[in-house]
């Protein structure tokens, strides 16, 4: 591993870490709690139509360049349970993802995860994930250009309230150049 990269890395996590463990703590979640008794907070859930459904048989290229299919098949007595969370997906236009399946998550389950059904039941629940929209956003900008002042990245509506989107190497006193 390169030292170079890992210990400013590391350095960063911590000062981030730092700095947040001593933020004041803010307005209370208005969101709803996550209620996982509803099968629409589920992507995946064993004996059900959903991502983890779709057809995952494949084309296989032999070495001398012969095709074959090979085709996929669930597997609902498997002996072990296979629990996904999927990456940083949503394009929500908010700071954080609004609990309704969009094609972005339902992709990437389809394509990361529904193939481990031939070998495990598979469950992935949907869950309040920061958007990209504020990853790509807060990512984008540097002291030197920062975001246009009419724009939300870093505000929050209440100066009680910590913002949702923020560079965050700003919040370890860097300026993220």
């Amino acid at each position: 591993m390169n030292r170079r990269f890992t210990l400013p890395v590391l350095a960063g996590l911590m000062m981030t870490t730092a700095a947040m463990a001593q933020t004041p703590p803010s307005a209370p979640d208005t969101q709803p709690a996550n209620d996982y008794s509803k099968a629409e907070t589920w992507l995946c859930r064993p004996g059900r139509k959903d991502a983890c459904a779709a057809d995952q048989s494949t084309i296989i290229v032999t070495a001398d360049g012969k095709l074959t299919t090979e085709p996929f098949n669930a597997n609902p007595a498997a002996a072990i349970d296979c629990f996904y969370v999927y990456p940083t997906v949503s394009l929500d236009a908010t700071g954080n993802s609004d609990m309704t399946a969009g094609p972005e998550e339902l992709a990437a389950i389809s394509s990361q995860f529904a193939r481990f059904g031939s070998k495990c039941r598979t469950y992935a629940p949907l869950y309040r994930q920061g958007t990209l929209v504020c990853v790509i956003t807060y990512a984008s900008f540097r002291s030197t250009a920062p975001p246009p002042p009419d724009g939300r990245l870093g505000k929050a509506a209440d100066p009680m309230m910590q913002a949702a989107c923020t560079n965050p190497a700003a919040l370890g006193g860097g300026s993220a150049e």
